[in-house]
């Protein structure tokens, strides 16, 4: 089972080079399992070079300003069978399925019970310098995207009311495989306020920004 969600970037090269330190810490990524997607001239991966190199493509379409990046993240269940190798495997083909034409920045984090994927994308198309934009349509594609990516290797697919265990989630159980909503249903003794937190959740699932919430 993989969750997709899309996160808007910042509007200024000091949020750039922020997320991009932040996805890039060593002990965020202790195996180094890092990918670059599209014009990269470097040997070596660095945050010191992937954010000259993002600078350098937004500056030859004259488009260094604005929204500077996007952040999409692909999360796995903890329990599910899939080594660290083949979640930057998944993720090479994720970014090149969704983001054939941009500049991306793919890690996989090994800090957290479960494994998940990084994804930092140059707003600006480095075929013809468009900048990228997302709605409610596409997520829904990257969402399907990663259905399909599970599927292929045979891993869990996500189904909507269901755990990982693809036990019903109900308002009497108030379960999530994600350890934080997990916690939060925990909270409530009333069945209705986990019905509550249970719908909001699946509304945080599929919204991309605060106004469709």
């Amino acid at each position: 089972m993989a969750i997709t969600k899309i996160i808007s970037g910042g509007h200024s090269h000091g949020a750039l080079k922020g997320i991009i330190d932040y996805v890039m810490k060593d002990e965020k990524i202790p195996d180094h399992l890092i990918f670059m997607q599209g014009p990269f001239d470097e040997e070596e991966i660095t945050p010191e070079n992937v954010f000259d190199a993002f600078l350098e493509e937004k500056q030859t379409w004259n488009k260094d300003t604005g929204r500077m990046y996007y952040h999409v993240i692909v999360s796995f269940h903890e329990d599910e069978k899939i080594t660290p190798e083949e979640v930057l495997d998944f993720g090479i083909e994720y970014a090149d399925a969704c983001f054939h034409d941009f500049q991306t920045l793919v890690t996989v984090h090994q800090d957290k019970d479960h494994l998940h994927l990084h994804f930092i994308i140059n707003s600006v198309n480095f075929e013809d310098g468009h900048k990228f934009h997302s709605s409610k349509h596409d997520l829904e594609e990257m969402k399907h995207e990663t259905d399909r990516l599970c599927e292929e290797r045979e891993l869990t697919i996500t189904e909507k009311g269901l755990t990982f265990e693809h036990d019903l989630i109900n308002d009497a159980t108030g379960r999530s495989w994600d350890l934080y909503l997990h916690e939060l249903f925990q909270c409530y003794d009333i069945s209705y306020l986990k019905e509550c937190a249970h719908c909001c959740a699946q509304a945080m699932s599929y919204c991309v920004d605060r106004e469709d919430f």
